[in-house]
């Protein structure tokens, strides 16, 4: 990892392994690292002692002298707090330590703050059943389009407000998130974020408080500053490998971040959920499916964005990730991921690994019965063992036990049996569990986890045993030779796909 992203997963809260390896061998971001940790202890106990004391509490002081010291000692703390970090971040970011009721948005995104606090500051206002809006600043770069606003005289703690972004002036909205908290006063102070961004068209943004159980009116119509000294944006490459079609739909760099949009069409291409039909909401992010243990395969398909050492840049967020059949054998799979802000653009590649594909040929597996006794086979596909554990025939069924170890199998179905006079037996129950896998995750994980706890369950998840147990119909008692045959089988490919984008 390079330095500008370790920082920025430092101020994320953001420790993985690959960061704690290198803060262990890097001077600079380790003392980075000690220092942002001074200060937040610092900011901490400062705010301890300042929300400790009420205004009532101030006001009936029997020593009005005194009554200023212990506020006085928190503001000091948090100034001394920012002069221990203030050599080593950016002159924007330390300025903006100084403004309280955003210091959660910094330490989740400081180049989004940055560009905030660089932003002319405006104070559009609506004042509707004694209840202020405020609207302080609108911004847009090629990737975001982000504003900052404050309710005076309604506290939303409850998280009873929602602010609305009229979508029908955005075109082509992707997301939008919010957050906000309130200060001692009661008022609150907060964000909103929309990507992509609305820049380029819109000139002014239409924007709405809502609160719950009123029906007062605050709607303001916002201009936008644009903000585009650094805005690069590359758009329509595309490259194909082994009937894959792998698209840049879009790379736009901006002040407040990095945007790639992507997209990957095939018609053997399926990933896949958990009822192995096409994917629509499992994403590349640190989530487990929603069915865990009725996967063979969870490690997703990854597409990175390298920087000219082919080292990959950590992600800002998680993938938004979707797909849509855009025929009636082809699936597209489309995903929106954003990046830190990166301003080093010469011999930059995006590369897409890990797709889904179909096996041309069908598997199958011998059994032969010597001596009375079913045989046990193996057989190994796509790095997979396949173990055949049991196989019993009585009258009314045949029952095969497969057991599958490791390996870059995703999925397999339309079983079948057949005698070796050509004769079809049909299955009949499927059953598929990973035992021992739910009482490891719900002693070790939960829905949502960290970057190491998922690196952990992808490889708990790889090391053990899936098992199926495949009930057929039942051939003559007779047959001494059958064979079991899997029509559909998706695996994992070893196709590496790079579009190499070009420099501004």
């Amino acid at each position: 990892m390079r330095c500008e992203d370790v920082k920025v997963c430092i101020l994320d809260g953001i420790f993985s392994v690959e960061v704690k390896e290198h803060l262990h061998r890097c001077s600079p971001c380790s003392s980075f690292y000690r220092s942002h940790e001074a200060m937040r202890k610092t900011i901490k106990n400062g705010l301890d002692v300042a929300c400790s004391l009420s205004g009532k509490e101030v006001a009936v002081s029997s020593k009005p002298g005194k009554r200023r010291v212990k506020p006085l000692l928190a503001v000091a703390s948090i100034l001394l707090a920012i002069l221990i970090l203030t050599p080593f971040v950016s002159p924007t970011v330390a300025k903006q330590l100084a403004r309280l009721p955003f210091i959660s948005l910094l330490i989740r995104d400081s180049a989004l703050l940055g560009a905030l606090d660089e932003a002319e500051q405006m104070e559009y206002t609506v004042v509707d059943q004694g209840i202020t809006f405020k609207v302080h600043n609108v911004i847009a770069d090629s990737v975001r389009l982000a504003a900052t606003f404050s309710i005076e005289g309604y506290s939303a703690e409850d998280h009873s407000i929602e602010i609305i972004i009229n979508e029908r002036s955005l075109w082509g909205i992707g997301s939008k998130s919010i957050g906000y908290q309130v200060d001692d006063q009661g008022n609150t102070h907060g964000y909103v974020v929309v990507e992509p961004s609305a820049y380029g068209y819109l000139e002014y943004l239409p924007i709405e408080l809502r609160i719950e159980g009123n029906d007062g009116e605050w709607k303001l119509d916002v201009p936008i500053e644009v903000i585009n000294e650094s805005d690069y944006k590359v758009i329509r490459l595309h490259t194909e490998e082994s009937g894959i079609d792998f698209s840049v739909d879009e790379l736009a760099f901006g002040i407040t971040g990095t945007r790639l949009m992507w997209s990957i069409t095939n018609r053997d291409t399926y990933p896949l959920n958990a009822d192995g039909e096409p994917i629509t909401g499992f994403g590349l992010g640190n989530r487990l499916p929603d069915r865990p243990f009725e996967v063979l395969l969870v490690e997703p398909l990854r597409v990175q964005l390298l920087d000219k050492k082919g080292m990959p840049y950590s992600l800002g967020r998680g993938t938004a990730f979707s797909s849509r059949t855009s025929s009636a054998t082809a699936v597209t799979i489309n995903g929106n991921d954003l990046y830190p802000p990166i301003f080093d653009r010469d011999g930059l590649t995006v590369r897409a690994e890990g797709m889904i594909v179909v096996d041309t040929e069908p598997f199958i597996i011998n059994l032969h019965k010597h001596k009375g006794t079913w045989s046990n086979p193996v057989a190994w596909l796509h790095h997979t063992l396949i173990s055949v554990e049991e196989f019993s025939l009585t009258g009314e069924e045949a029952i095969v036990s497969l057991s599958l170890m490791h390996g870059d199998l995703a999925r397999l179905d339309s079983f079948y049996l057949m005698d070796d006079k050509g004769n079809r037996y049909e299955l009949r129950n499927k059953e598929f569990t990973i035992p021992g896998l739910e009482d490891l995750v719900n002693e070790h994980f939960g829905p949502h986890m960290g970057e190491d706890d998922y690196k952990k369950f992808l490889q708990m998840h790889k090391n053990l045993k899936k098992e199926f147990t495949l009930r057929f119909e039942a051939p003559v008692l007779n047959v001494s030779s059958l064979s079991l045959h899997v029509d559909t089988v998706l695996y994992r490919s070893d196709t590496v796909l790079e579009i190499n984008i070009p420099a501004p």
